[in-house]
């Protein structure tokens, strides 16, 4: 670990040391991950976020759940149902443990007892006395829905209210459960305030106020759909029973379809229309999303986005690892320097993990110091370097003098220069001057394995002679 934080801490040194190669590389990344993640947010938001409810995957939507915003007066439908075929397929099923119905109703007009404004586009939704339970939703204020609410028509004008509503138009009143507001210019009385976390079941439409189905004549006045069938505006959701897929739901649910149109409620309808539902089917699909409208027609338009995203962000990362690639042609002898001083490829590859520059480094269990050492010629044999066969030098006998061996960040490129000083210990069972060889590899001591080779190169001119006398002491 805290060879971990001093690569991490080098690493941002030398960021810090190249602003230009900083630049290029985190704005280039930050092009491509910006776009990718701004685009699998929308993504996530309409095609994979689920409802805001409990155990959504249990849900599943009766009909078609693009069509979250359709109605239909004229021939029935299946994709979305007329209120009379939704009794029947909530009351004979065998695979919900519950079917929950809703409308929207938008640019709703809200006032107070005054008849002061409170909101004049508002979205409401007429729902199911199960509406919540089947959900699995509560309130933080006051109650939910009951069935005993969704009752007689018109008997039971309550209304309960979004969180976002009551903090942002009604001011968080905190006495808002009992108070009286008009929709549509008739009064409901506010009974309830859902979870914050809770805006409906259609994704992209932030639900305000839900309302009693049985309320439909009071909030839709001159309509009157409740027992048409004919008159399609219901949607459906249900939650299977356990052990219950969405094939067999999709079957009993037709099943049921076909036995309804055998009895009064097929016998409601012309014949023209209940043949017509006899050929149709039911579809039923997953509800953990809910509705959407959104998702059907932003669909490929996302996928293709989303697609040209990603081909982005490859070409954000292959230009950063050309960058890198350029970086690291320019530290080959830095990182021969390294691993034959005795760090290990996993020590070296963590550094480089960590935004190594190549500049710092443990050798073995020698100590990392301060170096002033840069690539050169020697004074004998131009362009030639010094090779120690291995990195073990104390049991081959050859030991630095650590008070002249700098080795550390910056080895093969900082500005200066290192002197190396090896000592000869032949007595203890070194082997001497052999194991040092100017410009070829050493063939190593009689006996005895060297572990791994020390590249060292060194600037000539001054230094020359110290190299001449260093030599000759090994060699006496």
């Amino acid at each position: 670990m805290e060879t971990l934080i001093q690569d991490i801490r080098y690493g941002l040194r030398t960021l810090a040391k190249t602003p230009g190669f900083t630049a290029v590389a985190v704005l280039t990344l930050a092009l491509g991950i910006g776009a990718n993640t701004a685009i699998f947010t929308l993504i996530d938001a309409v095609m994979l976020k689920s409802l805001p409810v409990a155990a959504p995957r249990e849900l599943g939507v009766v009909g078609d759940p693009l069509r979250v915003h359709s109605r239909s007066m004229g021939s029935p439908q299946t994709e979305i149902a007329s209120y009379p075929l939704y009794r029947e397929l909530r009351d004979r099923n065998q695979v919900f443990t519950g079917l929950l119905a809703s409308c929207e109703v938008r640019r709703l007009r809200v006032t107070d007892a005054r008849s002061e404004d409170i909101s004049t586009d508002a979205l409401a939704v007429m729902v199911s006395g199960n509406y919540f339970s089947v959900l699995g939703t509560g309130a933080v204020r006051g109650r939910t829905l009951a069935h005993e609410d969704d009752g007689a028509v018109g008997a039971h004008p309550v209304a309960v209210v979004s969180y976002s509503f009551w903090k942002t138009q009604m001011k968080g009143d905190d006495a808002i459960v009992g108070q009286t507001v008009r929709l549509n210019n008739y009064p409901f009385t506010i009974v309830g305030v859902t979870e914050p976390s809770f805006y409906g079941d259609a994704v992209g439409d932030r639900q305000q106020i839900w309302v009693p189905i049985s309320m439909q004549p009071q909030m839709m006045p001159g309509r009157m759909w409740l027992e048409n069938p004919n008159a399609s505006w219901i949607h459906m959701i249900g939650r299977l029973r356990p052990g219950t897929d969405l094939d067999r739901a999709r079957t009993n649910m037709n099943v049921v379809l076909q036995n309804a149109l055998k009895g009064p409620f097929g016998a409601s309808m012309t014949a023209e229309d209940r043949e017509n539902l006899v050929t149709a089917k039911i579809m039923v699909s997953s509800g953990s999303a809910g509705f959407s409208a959104l998702r059907g027609g932003s669909f490929k338009s996302l996928l293709v986005l989303m697609g040209l995203v990603v081909l982005v962000m490859g070409i954000a990362c292959v230009n950063v690892a050309n960058l890198l690639l350029a970086r690291a042609s320019a530290r080959q002898r830095e990182m021969a320097v390294r691993l034959a001083l005795g760090a290990g490829s996993g020590r070296v590859m963590r550094q480089l993990l960590t935004d190594a520059d190549g500049r710092r480094s443990r050798a073995g269990d020698g100590a990392v110091g301060h170096t002033r050492s840069v690539a050169a010629q020697q004074p004998d044999r131009p362009g030639g370097v010094f090779r120690l066969a291995r990195a073990g030098l104390h049991r081959g006998g050859l030991r630095p003098d650590r008070n002249r061996l700098r080795a550390g960040p910056g080895l093969a490129t900082a500005p200066g220069r290192a002197d190396l000083r090896i000592e000869n210990h032949s007595e203890a069972g070194g082997c001497g001057a052999r194991g040092l060889e100017l410009g070829q590899r050493s063939g190593g001591c009689p006996g005895r394995a060297f572990s791994s080779g020390l590249v060292c190169r060194r600037i000539a001119g001054s230094h020359g002679t110290e190299l001449r006398q260093n030599r000759s002491r090994l060699q006496s």
